[in-house]
């Protein structure tokens, strides 16, 4: 893999939440969220080029579009983990991100001068 590809692998910041979730209409478990994909644990579902990823946000299910870009055995025999990357998401999940962006970017200033006047006394 040339150096340029490696640096694009993650180009978006993921947020950790714990939320259901539906890969073609079959439950998994959301690990972690970005701008263009998400981490989940479930069952794979069948081989297909297009996924449909519902997720529930606000109290409203959201329709996404997406491809499942790896898959690991967890060690469990229920489920696997997988990388999935959304080729279609709508404004509300675009929203959603950038909100849980925000929330962590305005608590990682405080968490630094926190972690500064532990270390003063």
């Amino acid at each position: 893999m040339a150096e340029a590809e490696k640096t694009d692998i993650r180009k978006f910041e993921r947020f950790r939440i714990k939320t259901m979730s539906q890969l073609n209409n079959t439950d998994v478990s959301v690990i972690n969220v970005s701008k263009e994909g998400m981490m989940v644990s479930g069952r794979i579902p069948p081989d297909q080029s297009v996924l449909n990823i519902r997720l529930k946000i606000n109290g409203k299910w959201v329709e996404m579009k997406g491809a499942r870009m790896w898959c690991i055995d967890n060690g469990s025999s229920q489920s696997v983990l997988m990388g999935l990357c959304i080729s279609q998401a709508p404004p509300e999940y675009q929203t959603f991100v950038n909100n849980l962006y925000l929330e962590t970017a305005t608590q990682k200033p405080i968490e630094k001068n926190l972690r500064k006047a532990k270390k003063r006394k």
